[in-house]
């Protein structure tokens, strides 16, 4: 396993848990949290993170909101914010096997 760590935020259990097998899968240490109060609160006990995948639509605080938090603690991480429409996730999934195509490098 290579040491990039990858945050991921929804408040869909489903979706949270599909991301994190499929990065662990191919060689990815992955948090995921379920709802944002929590992540953040999980995320600021160890911001050591290399990607944030966070869901724009979710009860209590909104992705954009969730983000504006973390980036308080921790300036260099990477985000990438979505919103879970299938044409959306397809294309998100496209992206993280380029992201780990381009982690090896």
């Amino acid at each position: 396993m290579n040491n990039n760590r990858i945050f991921i935020v929804d408040d869909e259990p489903d979706l949270t848990m599909l991301f994190k097998l499929g990065l662990e899968d191919n060689g990815f240490e992955v948090d995921a949290f379920n709802g944002p109060r929590i992540a953040l609160s999980a995320f600021k006990e160890r911001p050591s993170y290399d990607l944030a995948l966070i869901d724009i639509r979710m009860p209590e605080m909104n992705g954009f909101q969730l983000y504006d938090e973390m980036k308080k603690l921790i300036v260099e991480l990477e985000f990438a914010l979505y919103h879970h429409q299938i044409k959306n996730l397809l294309s998100l999934f496209e992206n993280l096997w380029q992201l780990k195509k381009w982690w090896k490098k």
